[in-house]
């Protein structure tokens, strides 16, 4: 199931893993002597001075390591005291001796623990990937024919030319940035400006560091596998074979537009993903791959900055809802509260606010990195924020979005009585897109010439596909864009900015909220319309297609304020991951998606031929059912909280009863049992324990995923229904006006415009436009989307100190992140194996495994 590194290429750590393996197995038998000699049959000899004194002599002689090294000099002290001080009895003599012997049964359960776990890592080792000669007959041909199916779809773009319509293309974009912009000279310099960046384009900087960087976005981007990724890891740390590859690629970068593929035809690989896709990959020259992927990075946060700083010029409209305070209104507040009030309600923090920098902030070109050192975020990956950068990981992006729609639905359904929404994809997006679309965005944005001709040679490799019986024919790919290239993803992004600036004049300020080419919209029904026929528009013209599968629209309302969904919306239901829009917005789980991946769950865990790739699976799986059914969150309700529970509690007894034929209803059970009967594992005196299952591997376990540790604890204390948070801030605007109204009928309003109105400001008027003067509103709107997250888990005094010794003794810290478990477990591993871990530290493989766990997992087609 994961593809594990040539060994050839990682010797070193190889060296050393093979080291501590002879050395635990010299030490083993050390100790096994040890013990036959002064613990066999002799438990109750240690009870009086003469013995405890022979025993711990014993112990120092034999170097052995006490987990508080203070000890042994105290005990010796102790001792003495003993033989001429009668208060102290033999009980605590007695006492002593079992301190000793539970020292060595300590250390000897830290023997089989790192036994096991060594032969575990071996297991992995020796069983790297699935062997498909093992997969049952209907596995098999299931997987094929999937293959096939998706190939040949794939072959259907790559090879075959779509015509698509130059002159109408430019034209749409002529009329797109230039034809509304003639009367304005600010809004025409916004786009003058946005050309002569592209224009000038100049940002591309090859050195050792830009190589090392562009090394790590590529195995972040996991465009290569198996030799390739480990030449990779390897070439970080050759300085001098860096400062060469340099050299070369800033000759390379002088001659740009007469740069071609070197390895002709290139080989393309498919590889299945977790969510059962495909995805077509290049098996390019590392060479190139490093060229491209500097390029690509250049390109992609020039992007990012030019267009987003467009974004902010006055060609974008309104950078608002739909909603504007009419002159009228703003008199007859000032009439009311005093022109210093209610210009202090607009000046406030406000929904629309809060809308539009979340929109630029999160939404808008969200997969373009802000700075090289970044890296791209890529479009198909499901990995978590990488700690070392302030931006958002592609999941945490789709989690943004789900809350994001979710609170816009529940505030626009009260704000305006209904609320609209659609969401759409196009059908193939990266594959499909046709080269001359692209091409002519260049040309219109004043891409240099020079580039143009690079990006088409990136897009136009020969290519060989592998199939059933060996490769393909050559042929010159004529459509779409490489997968996993950053490169790529900055093309798809300039593409769909287009389509993002086309939604915002047509809709006068409304936006589309993008993650790459999902697509959503919300709004009023009119709005929605509008933002349909343009997204229509705009697909017929660069010659792509939308996804009927994945196009939806979904309308709530407040009783009485019902009226028929737009017609030209998409039907169909709204999805989000595992979950369909349902109601009047609440999200359910769909029981039929949740079986069709628990199936597959299983299928893929079953060839996993080694206990710690069956783990490493088995997290990827577990993680991505909670990251498709949504993350906890105050506008989805204690309801959506509990429906993920009871959503692991199915998959984890499911996939396990068909691993085992009913069997076994939990993983660990199941687990324990592939351990204790296999006899390359009979390394453990006694049972293995839940502890090792869940402890994390840094510490000697085999690190097995919980969900339930956090879902439970963040459900405690949930807010049961988010309409809750709506009806507060009603009674908070009640409050708000009942004084406005007492200072207006006690005279107390001082700055009170000429010829204002006598009469009060009625509540109905006071609470007009509330996405553009409410800061109630707009505490709630953000309460709404706020992740709930559950108070961190503090550790016991006993606990507190375990870490800290096992930190001061092994220099091995634990991350809070593990505090459950280690709260949870700590006490059991700590009357087991005396501290706070698994196993004897410096004898553990724990560097090969950390390169072991680098490998994706590679799922069976």
């Amino acid at each position: 199931m994961v593809a594990v590194p040539h060994l050839s290429l990682s010797s070193t750590l190889q060296h050393v893993a093979e080291t501590k393996l002879t050395k635990l197995a010299q030490r083993r038998a050390e100790f096994d002597e040890f013990w036959r000699e002064h613990v066999d049959g002799a438990t109750d000899e240690y009870r009086d001075v003469d013995s405890v004194r022979r025993l711990l002599k014993a112990m120092k002689d034999a170097g052995h390591k006490f987990d508080d090294p203070t000890w042994p000099e105290d005990l010796e002290r102790f001792l003495v005291q003993a033989e001429n001080d009668p208060s102290i009895g033999s009980s605590r003599v007695a006492a002593w001796g079992q301190s000793l012997l539970s020292e060595l049964k300590q250390k000897q359960a830290r023997f089989e623990a790192t036994s096991l776990f060594s032969t575990l890592v071996l297991e992995w080792i020796q069983n790297p990937l699935t062997g498909q000669s093992s997969m049952d007959e209907s596995d098999s041909a299931l997987g094929q024919a999937e293959l096939r199916e998706q190939l040949h779809t794939w072959k259907s773009y790559a090879f075959e030319e779509k015509p698509t319509d130059k002159a109408g293309i430019l034209t749409y974009l002529q009329e797109l940035f230039q034809g509304k912009q003639q009367a304005s000279t600010l809004n025409e310099t916004s786009f003058d400006h946005l050309r002569k960046a592209m224009a000038d384009f100049d940002e591309v900087s090859i050195d050792k560091d830009a190589i090392q960087t562009a090394i790590n976005a590529l195995l972040k981007e996991d465009l290569f596998a198996g030799e390739k990724r480990d030449a990779l890891e390897d070439l970080k740390s050759r300085q001098i074979v860096l400062e060469e590859i340099a050299d070369a690629l800033r000759s390379d970068l002088s001659a740009l537009d007469r740069w071609i593929w070197q390895s002709t035809p290139i080989s393309v690989h498919l590889r299945k993903h977790i969510n059962g896709r495909f995805r077509v990959y290049l098996d390019e020259e590392i060479y190139q791959a490093i060229f491209i992927q500097i390029v690509g990075s250049a390109w992609a946060v020039f992007l990012k900055r030019v267009l987003k700083t467009f974004a902010m010029s006055h060609a974008w409209l309104e950078k608002s809802a739909a909603s504007k305070i009419s002159r009228e209104h703003m008199q007859k507040c000032a009439g009311f509260m005093g022109k210093s009030a209610e210009l202090s309600r607009r000046a406030n923090a406000t929904i629309n606010v809060a809308r539009w920098g979340t929109y630029y902030n999160v939404f808008l070109l969200s997969q373009l990195p802000s700075c090289i050192d970044t890296g791209t975020k890529g479009g198909y990956t499901d990995e978590p924020t990488d700690p070392t950068t302030s931006e958002l990981s592609p999941s945490e992006i789709k989690q943004s979005m789900l809350r994001f729609i979710t609170t816009e639905l529940l505030v626009q359904k009260h704000i305006h009585g209904k609320a609209t929404y659609f969401q759409t994809d196009f059908k193939w997006f990266g594959p499909s897109i046709p080269h001359i679309t692209l091409l002519t965005l260049f040309e219109f944005f004043h891409v240099p010439p020079k580039w143009i001709a690079f990006f088409r040679e990136f897009m136009q490799p020969t290519l060989q596909v592998e199939e059933e019986g060996g490769y393909s024919e050559p042929k010159k790919r004529v459509r779409g864009i490489p997968i996993s290239h950053t490169l790529s993803t900055a093309f798809g992004e300039l593409l769909l900015f287009v389509l993002d600036f086309a939604v915002n004049q047509a809709t006068q300020g409304c936006n589309i909220y993008r993650f790459f080419d999902d697509i959503h919209f919300f709004g009023q029904p009119d709005s929605c319309a509008t933002a349909w026929d343009t997204i229509q528009t705009f697909t017929r013209t660069m010659g792509l297609t939308l996804n009927e599968e994945k196009s939806g629209s979904f309308q709530c309302s407040l009783p009485g304020k019902e009226i028929p969904l737009p017609s030209r919306l998409p039907v169909g239901e709204v999805h989000w991951g595992f979950l369909t829009l349902v109601g009047d917005g609440e999200w359910q789980l769909d029981q039929e998606k949740l079986s069709h991946h628990i199936s597959e769950m299983a299928r893929q865990l079953k060839y996993c031929d080694s206990i710690l790739s069956f783990v490493q699976a088995y997290n990827t799986y577990m993680r991505f059912f909670v990251n498709n059914a949504g993350h906890h969150a105050e506008c989805l309700g204690k309801k959506h909280a509990m429906s993920l529970i009871h959503m692991v509690l199915q998959v984890q007894k499911s996939v396990t009863e068909i691993l085992s034929d009913s069997k076994h209803s939990d993983v660990i059970s199941f687990l324990r049992e592939k351990i204790l009967s296999n006899t390359d594992m009979k390394v453990m005196s006694s049972d293995v324990s839940d502890a090792f299952f869940f402890f994390p591997r840094e510490l000697g376990g085999l690190g097995l995923y919980n969900p339930l540790e956090s879902l439970s604890l963040k459900c405690r204390d949930m807010i049961e229904n988010p309409d809750n948070i709506i009806l507060a801030v009603t009674e908070r605007q009640k409050q708000e006006y009942k004084k406005a109204l007492e200072n207006f009928e006690a005279g107390n309003v001082y700055d009170i415009p000429p010829k204002a109105s006598s009469a009060p400001l009625t509540f109905e008027d006071f609470v007009q436009f509330p996405e553009d003067t409410s800061q109630a509103w707009e505490n709630a709107y953000k309460k709404l989307q706020s992740k709930h997250e559950e108070s961190t888990l503090k550790l016991t005094d006993d606990m507190e100190m375990a870490k800290r010794r096992l930190k001061r003794n092994d220099n091995t810290d634990i991350p809070s992140q593990y505090s459950w478990v280690v709260q949870m477990y700590g006490a059991e591993v700590l009357d087991r194996m005396g501290r706070l871990a698994f196993g004897e530290r410096d004898l553990m493989p724990l560097g090969l495994i950390k390169v072991l766990s680098k490998e994706r997992v590679r799922w069976q087609a």
